[in-house]
């Protein structure tokens, strides 16, 4: 089977995260033994370093081709016209050098909506896997749910990352989802878990970009107020993003510079070593559609800290850590209290075990797997009842 990963970018060593979910699961696919093809539309804006035009390489068994078009914010209209016209030229470069796919699978809104032109022109399946963030929010812009009305109208089938976003995407689009998580490349986090409690000083730690989303401001409150009747305890945050003047300026008002570290983009690695450090995670999300650090963070041992986000609430248990509302104050001192109290009497190695079996690159592909068969069985069956 040959899959056609469509992607908005792909991992590199300035920027680590671009592209990081699509191409931990073409991975997983090729590790399960498909042609796995990558095709990359980057429209970031010239400030994001990197080579311009066209791209061809060749990584973890992967045929990656990115066109890179240093477009950045404009209309949405104009960069769907960027995009579709980059993808274009891609597709007819990856069919002449690699051959048709059997399958197109894209991730994110605006992709997908661009990947449908090349589906519809070339009649090859679509699968769309919706990761958006914005989709779980309470007001969803209308520009969003007109473009995820149009890509899922031209999707085969359309994936949710997580149960709450697949119940949103039922209640703006009316369009029924399956739930498939995301890849977890745990092997890092595995390597270095700890199976009991680091020592003093009793170690949080976050990671997560350092934006309003994220509820890091809210940690900080939080933690500063826990740290008042715990002096033994730190806190560990991993990222970056433009909330750290702001977070560095709070950390020094209240004085917190002896316990409180913002340690910027790490990674996986990086993390994982803090990690082996630590005694429990926590992260305050306002909003996620899956919430891949958590699972990272439990795949270390860790016992975590999550809200109900309609992202954590698929996989965070009392066997593995708390759940608390959304921007509860009261909630969370109390569950890092709770955690303080109890981290050592959680199974940290079930709590990875358990983890890394659910989202481990095998269990994923597997799915996917199955799902490609369906569609491709589907679409074999509606060409034979045409004729």
């Amino acid at each position: 089977m040959y899959i056609c990963v469509i992607s908005r970018g792909y991992p590199s060593d300035a920027y680590k995260m671009n592209g990081i979910f699509e191409y931990d699961q073409a991975k997983a696919l090729a590790g399960a033994g498909m042609k796995v093809v990558m095709a990359v539309v980057d429209l970031r804006s010239f400030r994001r370093k990197r080579k311009w035009g066209l791209e061809h390489f060749t990584r973890d068994g992967v045929e990656i081709y990115a066109m890179n078009v240093p477009v950045g914010r404009c209309p949405s209209g104009l960069l769907h016209w960027f995009g579709v016209r980059a993808l274009r030229r891609l597709a007819k470069i990856i069919e002449k050098e690699q051959g048709r796919p059997d399958i197109l699978h894209s991730h994110f809104t605006d992709i997908s909506r661009i990947a449908a032109d090349w589906a519809q022109r070339e009649r090859i399946p679509l699968i769309v896997t919706e990761h958006n963030s914005k989709m779980n929010e309470q007001e969803v812009p209308p520009s969003l749910r007109k473009t995820a009305r149009q890509a899922y109208a031209c999707a085969d089938q359309v994936i949710a990352v997580g149960s709450g976003l697949a119940a949103n995407i039922r209640r703006l689009t009316g369009v029924e989802a399956v739930v498939i998580g995301n890849v977890v490349d745990a092997g890092p986090f595995v390597k270095g878990r700890s199976t009991e409690v680091a020592g003093s000083p009793f170690r949080f730690v976050s990671t997560g970009s350092l934006i309003h989303r994220k509820g890091m401001d809210l940690l900080l409150e939080c933690f500063t107020s826990f740290y008042k009747k715990h002096p033994d305890t730190c806190l560990d945050i991993c990222g970056d993003g433009p909330l750290r003047p702001e977070l560095n300026h709070y950390i020094a008002e209240h004085g917190l510079e002896g316990c409180v570290a913002l340690k910027g983009m790490c990674s996986r690695e990086q993390m994982a070593a803090v990690y082996q450090e630590s005694a429990a995670f926590v992260l305050p999300s306002r909003v996620e559609t899956f919430g891949v650090v958590y699972i990272e963070a439990m795949a270390a041992g860790l016992p975590v800290i999550a809200t109900r986000c309609l992202g954590p609430e698929d996989f965070v248990t009392p066997e593995n850590g708390l759940l608390i509302p959304v921007d509860d104050q009261d909630a969370l001192v109390n569950a890092m209290e709770y955690m303080y109290a109890h981290a050592a009497s959680y199974d940290r190695r079930k709590i990875s075990d358990d983890i890394v079996r659910r989202f481990s690159p095998e269990t994923i592909a597997g799915q996917l797997e199955s799902l490609y068969q369906t569609v491709l069985k589907e679409k074999a069956e509606e060409g034979e009842g045409s004729h």
